[in-house]
């Protein structure tokens, strides 16, 4: 008899931000699904958990935790399928789940989860040596458990080796994150990129060229290398009172939305770095105007 505790294998919990816990609250709030459909499919998560936990087993006891892993995955993979074969449609959704054929949705969603572990790892290890990863290090922690990444079995390996399980949705959405920001470095001019890694070899932070680069666009300069006095330029002329002129900030975002619909293939990658350039200038703004030179970088020395 195995020593998995009840209490754990009971305290399955469907993640209701998620497109599988969005299609059951549409299903149940509409009668469109069987009553004790939830409960079918929590147990037959328990099951797998239970023979996620034998496979993997690290002693005669099977581990709790493995159980949860495995419960975890398999509500991963059944989410990852539900997804692709309803189109992002949840009308579409209820009447998949109203089948109950949790077992073809896992093993489509395993199948899924495979592809997009090995692209994250494969990737990862090509574009972990990348120039302009200087300016993405907080990322190479991250990077360099993807890069040892196990697509069997969803695991990865830390500075410290020990065994980091991940997640083939939030590893996937984390890494696509991570894949814009380096596309939009790259995409800089060449002689852009170049300032950055001579002025700054050590690197630093995203944010940092961010902020260089409203400079850079808010005073109709091609490079993301200033001196003071373009520093007090930007500082005086782009900025009324405790905020952003509004005619530079209009035309800067327009200047950008231009350069990222010509260089980001993917939409969701644009609304990110669309959406953090407005966080910094949010900062600039919240800034003391007198604090504001110290929130660039500085020539030949990374900032955190």
């Amino acid at each position: 008899m195995n020593q998995l505790s009840r209490t754990d294998l009971n305290r399955v919990a469907i993640d209701v931000d998620s497109f599988l816990g969005k299609a059951f609250a549409l299903g149940r709030e509409y009668e469109h699904l069987p009553a004790a459909l939830e409960e079918t499919l929590i147990t037959y998560l328990r099951a797998k958990a239970v023979g996620f936990a034998q496979r993997y087993r690290s002693s005669i006891a099977l581990s709790r935790d493995r159980a949860g892993v495995g419960i975890k995955q398999a509500l991963v993979c059944v989410d990852l399928a539900l997804e692709e074969q309803a189109n992002g449609d949840l009308n579409i959704a209820v009447g998949i789940l109203a089948g109950g054929d949790f077992e073809a949705l896992r093993r489509r969603g395993w199948e899924m989860a495979f592809e997009r572990l090995e692209e994250i790892q494969r990737e990862s290890a090509l574009l972990i040596k990348h120039d302009m990863m200087v300016f993405l290090q907080d990322m190479l922690p991250q990077l360099r458990v993807w890069a040892g990444l196990i697509p069997e079995n969803w695991t990865g390996t830390n500075a410290e080796e020990e065994q980091i399980d991940l997640d083939a949705r939030a590893d996937f959405d984390a890494f696509k994150k991570f894949l814009a920001r380096l596309e939009f470095l790259r995409s800089l001019p060449s002689e852009a990129q170049k300032g950055l890694l001579e002025h700054w070899p050590q690197g630093g932070p995203f944010s940092g060229v961010l902020r260089h680069m409203i400079v850079a666009l808010s005073l109709g300069i091609e490079r993301l290398v200033f001196d003071k006095n373009e520093l007090e330029d930007f500082k005086h002329r782009c900025f009324s009172a405790d905020y952003m002129d509004s005619q530079v900030k209009e035309q800067m975002l327009a200047f950008l939305d231009r350069h990222l619909e010509q260089s980001l293939k993917e939409e969701r990658a644009r609304t990110l770095i669309r959406g953090q350039v407005e966080e910094e200038i949010a900062i600039l703004e919240s800034a003391e105007r007198e604090a504001i030179s110290g929130l660039f970088m500085v020539p030949g020395k990374a900032k955190t």
